[in-house]
């Protein structure tokens, strides 16, 4: 006997590409892709760019719900990506806002904190 086979997708590691540079007491910074968008169960991994002018990253959640088991802050460097892993049943349909947060060394200066704001789309 055969019956319906359900093909299991295998939970996909979504990169979130993260870069900030701080010429001349300004910053500049991109996030690709802003959105990230998840199925239920994927990961995500926040990548600092190699050339980033930034040594740490930290990932906070926004308005108290996070669609992973593990709540942040999540830490991390150019070498130790932070990561969310092990997503919560019942994610789909929900979008979650959260912040990347880096530090600027400016020549001369004290170092500022740069705070980006994308979100997590879970569908």
């Amino acid at each position: 006997l055969h019956g319906p086979t359900d093909a299991v997708q295998a939970a996909a590691t979504v990169p979130v590409k993260v870069d900030v540079r701080c010429p001349d007491q300004s910053v500049r910074f991109s996030v690709d892709p802003w959105t990230a968008n998840l199925s239920q169960g994927d990961e995500i991994e926040w990548v600092l760019s190699d050339s980033a002018e930034s040594n740490e990253i930290t990932i906070t959640s926004k308005r108290g719900g996070w669609p992973f088991a593990n709540s942040p802050p999540y830490v991390g460097s150019r070498t130790n990506h932070p990561q969310g892993r092990n997503m919560k049943p019942n994610q789909a349909g929900r979008q979650f806002s959260y912040a990347i947060q880096l530090i600027c060394q400016h020549e001369g200066s004290s170092p500022d904190t740069v705070v980006i704001d994308p979100q997590i789309v879970v569908h």
